[in-house]
C-alpha cells in the first residue's frame, strides 16, 4: 500500500502539465500512487500523460468522457490505495518536499488533514507572489496557541477562515474519507466551488488536523481555464455551495454563522453579490447582521 494516493483530475492542461507531473514524480517521498484522470482532453494531455507513465510505473492514467472536475476527483478518490490523499490540479505544481512534510506530520500527530501554506504564480507576470489566505496561521496561534493539532472544535469561530477551501494544499487520510463518505459534489451548479464543499465538510467532521507552517504548493493564478475563473460566468455555484455544505455539516455540528458580505470570493465578484445574497442568508437561515464569518 503506497503511502499518499496524488489524484490528478486532467483537461486540456497541456501547457502545464509536464511541470505538475514533474513535481509530483519528483517528490522526496518516493512510496507514491500517482493517479491520473483524463477528462476527456481535447488537446495533447493524454498523451503526455501516457508518456509519464511509460517512464513511471507509479503513474497510472484511466480516461472519462468530459464530465468535470469534481466526477474525475471521485473517481481517483475510489482507485486511490494509499493512506493518504492527495489532490492537485494539472495547473499547479509541488515543492519537492511537499508530500514527504505533510505525511511525517500526519504520523506524528495522527491526523485527517494535513495543511500546508501555499504562494501563488501569476501566469500574466510570470512572479511568485504571497497567498496570504491559504493558512491563516496569526488566527490558530491566537485561538489555540501551541497546539500540534485540533478539530473544529477548538476553533469553532474560526473553522471556516483558518484556511481556504482549496483541496491541493491539504493532505487526507484515505480511510477518514471514505468512512465518512466525503466526495466532490459533481452537478454543475457547484462547478466553481465544488472544492470548498469537500473541503470544509472534511474539516468540520475531522477528529485532528495539523498544520504544516511552510509554503509547500504553488497555485497558478490568471489562468484562463481555472474553475476560479468562471466564478463570474456562473455567480449562484457558491450559493448552492454554501446550501450543500449546510446540509452536510448541520448533523455534525451547529456551524458559525456567516456573513457573505465578509466572504472573500463575493468580495471579489462586487457585481454577483446583490442577486445572491438574500437568497444566501435564506438557505442558512442567518441574520442580516452575523457575528462570525467564515470563507474569509
Amino acid at each position: 500500500m503506497p503511502k499518499v494516493s496524488v489524484i490528478i483530475p486532467v483537461y486540456n492542461a497541456e501547457k502545464y502539465l509536464r511541470q505538475c507531473l514533474d513535481g509530483v514524480a519528483g517528490q522526496t517521498l518516493v512510496d507514491l500512487e500517482i493517479i491520473c484522470i483524463n477528462d476527456g482532453s481535447t488537446d495533447a494531455s493524454l498523451r503526455l500523460l501516457k508518456e509519464f507513465a511509460a517512464q513511471d510505473q507509479r503513474v497510472k492514467v484511466y480516461s472519462q468522457k468530459n464530465q468535470g472536475a469534481g466526477i474525475a476527483r471521485n473517481k481517483g478518490i475510489s482507485l486511490a490505495h494509499g493512506d493518504y490523499l492527495s489532490i492537485l490540479d494539472a495547473d499547479d505544481y509541488f515543492i519537492p518536499t511537499m508530500l514527504e512534510e505533510l505525511y511525517a506530520r500526519a504520523q506524528a500527530t495522527n491526523a485527517d488533514i494535513v495543511i500546508c501554506e501555499a504562494n501563488g504564480y501569476d501566469e500574466t507576470t510570470k512572479r511568485h507572489h504571497v497567498l496570504g489566505s491559504s493558512v491563516n496561521v496569526t488566527l490558530l496561534e491566537k485561538i489555540i496557541p501551541g497546539k500540534e493539532y485540533f478539530n473544529y472544535r477548538d476553533i469553532k469561530e474560526g473553522v471556516f477562515n483558518f484556511t481556504n477551501g482549496w483541496a491541493w494544499d491539504k493532505l487526507f487520510r484515505n480511510s477518514f474519507i471514505k468512512k465518512h463518505k466525503l466526495r466532490f459534489p459533481e452537478a454543475i451548479k457547484y462547478r466553481a466551488s465544488e472544492d470548498g464543499v469537500f473541503v470544509f465538510s472534511a474539516l468540520v467532521k475531522a477528529q485532528r488536523i495539523a498544520v504544516v507552517k511552510k509554503v509547500l504548493a504553488i497555485y497558478r493564478t490568471n489562468v484562463s481555464s481555472s474553475l476560479s475563473n468562471t466564478r463570474e460566468k456562473m455567480p449562484l455555484c457558491f450559493y448552492e455551495a454554501i446550501k450543500a455544505l449546510t446540509k452536510k455539516t448541520v448533523s455534525n455540528c451547529s456551524p458559525p454563522r456567516w456573513s457573505p458580505r465578509r466572504c472573500k470570493c463575493w468580495r471579489k465578484k462586487a457585481r454577483v453579490r446583490a442577486p445572491c445574497r438574500g437568497r444566501t442568508r435564506r438557505a442558512l437561515s442567518v441574520k442580516s447582521r452575523p457575528r462570525f464569518k467564515i470563507f474569509a
